[in-house]
């Protein structure tokens, strides 16, 4: 029931606004049409740029891509740490998450469990939202990556 509920509301935003579907089209096809996907491509050539050891601090070119110290700073941390360094950032966030966790199930009241487990998961899925959208596993949503970015 709630994948059926899921895709009808993915469906009907898809068929109702105009920039879910521009999101998507440029998630599903980045290189079509160059002057709106400009911000993705260069996502991909500076995260490409970053290679699995990175630039080195202050060595890349965060400057090159649109929105780098807001939507796309996962992009200028890959491409400045590397592939590890953004997967050092994401095992980060991810203790983070798992700490909030484990503070879910000591707390005694319902209340204060509900309240940080909303919390601890609503940071993991925005985390996963904005790199999954930057590495172009997801559309992208808009969100800000917590802690980082300037949004």
């Amino acid at each position: 029931l709630g994948a059926v509920s899921f895709l009808g509301g993915a469906v009907l935003a898809y068929t109702c606004f105009g920039h879910v579907r521009v999101r998507f089209d440029s998630w599903l096809h980045p290189f079509s049409n160059y002057a709106q996907n400009y911000q993705i491509i260069q996502a991909q050539f500076g995260l490409a740029w970053g290679g699995l050891a990175g630039r080195g601090w202050g060595l890349g070119r965060p400057g090159m891509v649109p929105l780098a110290w807001s939507d796309f700073i996962a992009t200028s941390i890959g491409e400045e740490l590397g592939v590890t360094g953004l997967m050092a950032v994401i095992v980060l966030f991810f203790i983070l998450t798992a700490r909030g966790m484990r503070t879910s199930l000591g707390c005694r009241d319902d209340f204060g469990k509900l309240m940080v487990a909303g919390l601890s998961f609503t940071l993991a899925l925005q985390v996963f939202a904005i790199i999954g959208g930057v590495t172009r596993l997801l559309p992208l949503t808009g969100l800000t990556t917590p802690f980082m970015s300037q949004g």
